[in-house]
């Protein structure tokens, strides 16, 4: 399947959606979502609240700083 990626971009980065549960053509089923996400040099990025969520992190390039 070839799909059109969505790209969320400010200055302090850029996210692109790879898989969203609603992608009904790509049969994610328990996939939540997955995203790519990549920072500029100096950057912090995602400081918001979730009531319960599970996540799992692969830093591909460089380092991650994680507050829980």
């Amino acid at each position: 399947m070839i799909k059109d990626l969505v790209t969320f971009s400010d200055e302090r980065g850029f996210l692109i959606e790879l898989m969203r549960l609603d992608d009904h053509g790509m049969k994610a089923a328990d996939i939540k979502q997955i995203i790519a996400s990549y920072s500029y040099p100096g950057m912090v990025k995602g400081w918001h609240i979730h009531s319960r969520q599970q996540d799992r992190l692969i830093c591909v390039h460089g380092m991650v700083k994680l507050a829980l």
